[in-house]
């Protein structure tokens, strides 16, 4: 995966390269990723405020749509969310 050599530098990026480098099959992970009740509580106090969080409401629902999904894409996300990546820091 190339990701050198451009004036933007992708944390989400190098968790991927790594995520790969790991396991090119991404055979680990099930392309389905857990919510927290924390993003339900903050979209409706957002709600509540009128205040606009398309990208916050958007990555909620790329949860459910994760779900029974066995997707590269559902994978790569799933792989970013492991506690094993987490910890990794990004270059």
């Amino acid at each position: 995966m190339w990701r050198r050599g451009s004036v933007i530098v992708s944390c989400l990026l190098d968790l991927t390269a790594s995520a790969l480098l790991r396991d090119t099959e991404l055979s680990k992970f099930l392309g389905h990723m857990a919510h927290s009740v924390e993003g339900r509580w903050t979209i409706a106090a957002a709600i509540h405020e009128d205040a606009p969080v398309p990208v916050l409401s958007a990555a909620h629902y790329q949860h459910f749509s994760s779900r029974g999904e066995d997707k590269v894409a559902d994978k790569v996300l799933s792989a970013w969310d492991s506690r094993e990546l987490r910890s990794a820091r990004c270059h």
